[in-house]
């Protein structure tokens, strides 16, 4: 067993090198979504799966001394997350690099030129499809090591989600035309990453907004007092009630009796 998840260690980190490097290169040719399916096809087996969370563990414990842009460089999960199309100051050569849209046309020979308005939606179709796929792939792998019981792959991959959003949370309060702000910017991963990361917690959640199917009634009130992945009292606008739960604080919703909308 021991000998299979080495093997398998190897494999998804020579997957995800191989994915890295093809980010920025053009989508037309599918090359990383072809890394990214072998990718969710290693991960169809329990050694994989242990890997996995294995490699999760360690980027968790290593990312002590680490800021978000680090992590970014240096996960070996993070490259199958980084497929977009956003283009952000934080995002450096040095860290994978993203797909632009500017060398997406240009690699199909279309920058600079006058194109009719059918080519063009039909390049877009083609790279919000390539989006799209990515995203359920990941989402895919996601869910399945998730649900594998055999492995318990569940707390490792969350600890590494909220590790990458814990590392990232400066992202919130920057905006770009401050330079200096925009400097503290580059110790962060670029936002195609966290917008992918976002996009794929709400998947997860998606079941939770619908009020049809009442899963929203198995969500224990006090589960964000119970994990301590994040503290959600800082970046939820949540705050310790006198039932020892975390309740949503409508002052600081608000704006502290500033006269934010009324009472409710």
């Amino acid at each position: 067993a021991e000998s299979a998840q080495r093997t398998a260690t190897a494999l998804l980190e020579a997957l995800a090198e191989r994915a890295r490097k093809t980010l920025g290169s053009s989508m037309l040719d599918g090359s990383f979504l072809c890394w990214l399916q072998r990718w969710d096809a290693v991960l169809r087996h329990d050694a994989a799966v242990a890997a996995l969370c294995a490699i999760a563990q360690r980027e968790v414990a290593a990312s002590a001394t680490w800021t978000g842009a680090e992590f970014e460089r240096t996960s070996h999960i993070v490259p199958f997350l980084q497929l977009t199309t956003v283009m952000a100051t934080s995002q450096t050569p040095s860290s994978g690099g993203t797909v632009r849209v500017h060398r997406y046309f240009k690699q199909a020979g279309l920058v600079g030129e006058r194109i009719d308005q059918r080519e063009l939606d039909m390049l877009n179709d083609a790279l919000r499809r390539a989006m799209r796929r990515a995203q359920q792939l990941v989402h895919g792998v996601f869910k399945r090591v998730f649900v594998n019981k055999r492995v318990g792959g569940t707390e490792p991959l969350l600890a590494w989600l909220a590790r990458l959003l814990e590392l990232n949370n400066i992202r919130a309060s920057i905006g770009q035309r401050d330079q200096m702000q925009a400097e503290l910017a580059m110790f962060a991963a670029g936002d195609g990453l966290l917008l992918n990361v976002s996009l794929l917690l709400l998947r997860f959640a998606a079941p939770l907004f619908n009020i049809a199917n009442g899963k929203y009634k198995a969500v224990r009130a006090e589960y964000p007092q119970l994990s301590h992945r994040i503290d959600y009292s800082k970046h939820a606008k949540l705050t310790r009630g006198d039932d020892s739960r975390l309740v949503l604080d409508l002052d600081a919703w608000t704006g502290a009796g500033g006269g934010g909308g009324g009472a409710a």
